[in-house]
């Protein structure tokens, strides 16, 4: 469903997948309707109502979903095929989070072994490396 022929689509086009991307991207994000209404101030019925497609939202409460979800707008309009992050730190964070502790080290050591190379190779010096979750504070 990309858009490759840039062409504009109409409201009732864009919305047409809305309420079944928003089911999606909202499960996606291990998040409950009552949770994702308390958390854009909505009721619980309004949200019902949207993935339902009973209504649609409107515009500052279809930003405020896709901000609270962290879902690029073109997925919830179906204009993309892929739940697109706004926030690549939230995405990089979740995948870092269900990763065993032997691979968030792996990982881990990849990064300050790369930030090495790069910062000698470019005559910089070493920063301070955020470590992986649950990791000790290392330089």
């Amino acid at each position: 469903m990309s858009n490759p022929s840039n062409r504009i689509f109409s409201a009732e086009e864009a919305f047409k997948h809305f309420p079944e991307r928003l089911v999606i991207a909202r499960k996606h994000r291990n998040m409950y309707a009552n949770s994702l209404a308390i958390s854009a101030d909505l009721r619980q019925s309004t949200v019902s109502n949207y993935e339902t497609g009973k209504t649609k939202p409107t515009s500052s409460n279809f930003f405020r979903i896709c901000e609270i979800l962290d879902t690029h707008p073109n997925y919830l309009c179906g204009l993309s095929d892929q739940i697109e992050y706004r926030n690549l730190a939230v995405l990089i964070e979740d995948m870092l989070m269900n990763m065993s502790k032997n691979d968030q080290e792996f990982i881990f050591n990849f990064i300050r072994d790369f930030r090495k190379h790069f910062y000698s190779e470019k005559g910089r010096e070493n920063h301070y490396v955020v470590p992986y979750p649950g990791a000790s504070a290392r330089y």
